[in-house]
């Protein structure tokens, strides 16, 4: 393994601890000390089950669609190293925030993001990012109750700037009462085209090869373009006679 040469305030950018309350909505933000590149993202909390709705850094938002992430995409233990890295410098006193909300009861949720050391002429404005800013599309921010029992329901997104999708990932929140065997994805549209490779209205993929703790390291990339205002259109049917409750979102990839 190599060896990582670090400065000094160059291990980890954090965020105050907060205790958030149930339905109120939460902000997390750190201030970087020197210039470094955001890699990382990770949201620590008890449950974790809740809707990101806003990702900026140094003001400009990182989310390339209207709909929240699941923030369980962001938990510890959810197998997306890489996918999730933010692959961009910020600079001294420039800040990074994350906001939000969560279903579970009143807990504590943090933020952590990796970072390395880069030179101070290393370092880009936002204004000169570009396609680098696109950093999630989320579809279905993890909302109470979104899965209606024994019926198909289409979670629907809007695309604010061009992107190119990555890394799929649907959390079941409700895993205790509707399993993950009796959730499927029927359908993905992508600005009308069908990405999945199964018969239409016969074969799905169960969401527990889409879920965070997957490792599928290939597959499980869309790697699919979508264009400002297209939409993305992810069918899902219930086939448990119990109300669901579930959050989608996608990584984006450098364009």
């Amino acid at each position: 393994m190599p060896v990582i040469t670090r400065q000094a305030q160059a291990f980890y950018l954090g965020s105050a601890q907060h205790l958030a309350a149930v339905g109120v909505n939460f902000l997390l933000r750190g201030t970087a000390q020197i210039p470094l590149l955001l890699e990382d993202v990770i949201l620590t909390s008890n449950f974790g089950f809740g809707s990101v709705n806003t990702i900026t850094l140094a003001g400009q938002s990182m989310m390339a669609s209207d709909q929240g992430m699941p923030v369980q995409a962001f938990a510890p233990l959810a197998q997306l190293e890489g996918y999730r890295s933010l692959s961009v410098p910020i600079n001294t006193n420039q800040v990074y925030e994350m906001g939000g909300v969560l279903l579970a009861p009143a807990q504590d949720i943090g933020m952590q993001v990796s970072t390395s050391p880069i030179a101070p002429q290393q370092y880009r404005p936002t204004s000169e990012l570009g396609g680098a800013l696109n950093y999630c599309f989320g579809v279905a921010g993890t909302t109470a109750a979104n899965l209606p029992a024994a019926v198909t329901t289409v979670f629907t997104a809007t695309c604010l700037r061009d992107c190119l999708l990555g890394r799929l990932v649907v959390v079941n929140a409700d895993g205790a009462v509707v399993p993950d065997d009796d959730i499927n994805v029927t359908s993905i549209l992508v600005e009308g085209i069908e990405l999945l490779s199964s018969q239409a209205g016969v074969d799905v993929v169960n969401i527990g090869a889409l879920s965070a703790a997957c490792t599928d390291l290939s597959g499980l990339q869309m790697n699919y373009p979508i264009s400002a205002n297209g939409q993305v259109r992810i069918s899902i049917a219930n086939a448990n006679v119990a109300i669901g409750t579930i959050g989608i979102g996608i990584f984006c990839l450098p364009a």
